[in-house]
């Protein structure tokens, strides 16, 4: 699966992976980082917090494919 595709999937509420961008349907990870979340009203929430040039590009792909910035 394509790193695409996890952040797809992720504003999609559904499970994927790829080798080290995950999501469960809920939560997004980069890594073992949690970078990515639902909020109580069901919108999905990108952190804007700073980590490796990888991480910044899932962070990116997410908000691409529908999430919003942390604010």
């Amino acid at each position: 699966m394509k790193n695409r595709d996890v952040a797809q999937s992720f504003v999609a509420g559904r499970p994927a992976a790829s080798s080290n961008f995950h999501t469960d349907g809920d939560r997004l990870f980069s890594y073992a980082t949690v970078i990515g979340w639902t909020a109580e009203d069901g919108s999905k929430i990108v952190s804007t917090g700073k980590w490796s040039q990888t991480t910044s590009r899932h962070q990116s792909l997410a908000i691409q494919a529908g999430a919003s910035r942390e604010d």
